[in-house]
């Protein structure tokens, strides 16, 4: 599910680098920060089989309300032992200098500020989620030896980035 563009854009790099699915690919166009459930479930989606959600590089283009609703319609769409995960920044990012004409921007054209928190597990229970964790770039649980350098887990929320997954 994304933006019919980005879909395209996503099928075409597919398409030159030759590569074809291994399971069911099933592409839904649709804005998710809209009503999206029954473009879904008009795709085949069954809420009574265990779902994995991934909202990858996702959350800092909605705003908190869009945040909120997806997470929940994700949860009312999922059986038992299905499983929820994101990732998202830290509110101290929306308070680094760099980020001042970004903020202008949003405030300019009428828009909320991106999505971010320091509670994405509270957010994840708010929706209807249970048991979130919460997990930290380069720290040893999630590295999986795939940084070779792996930076320190950045304990202040300025510039931390927070990967959280959540079991319905």
């Amino acid at each position: 599910m994304d933006h019919a563009d980005v879909l395209t854009a996503k099928d075409d790099n597919l398409g030159q680098l030759g590569a074809t699915p291994t399971c069911r690919r099933t592409v839904v166009p649709t804005d998710l920060a809209a009503r999206w459930d029954n473009l879904l479930r008009d795709a085949g989606h069954d809420p009574a089989v265990r779902t994995m959600w991934l909202a990858e590089g996702l959350c800092y283009y909605l705003t908190t309300d869009h945040v909120t609703a997806l997470a929940h319609q994700a949860a009312v769409l999922s059986t038992p032992g299905s499983l929820f995960a994101a990732d998202n920044f830290g509110a101290g990012l929306l308070r680094l200098p760099a980020m001042a004409d970004t903020l202008h921007w949003y405030a300019d054209n009428g828009r909320p500020p991106p999505f971010c928190t320091d509670e994405p597990a509270d957010l994840c229970t708010a929706a209807g989620w249970h048991s979130a964790t919460l997990a930290y770039p380069g720290a040893g649980e999630v590295d999986h030896r795939r940084l070779r350098t792996g930076p320190a887990v950045v304990q202040d929320s300025t510039m931390r980035t927070y990967l959280v997954a959540a079991r319905r």
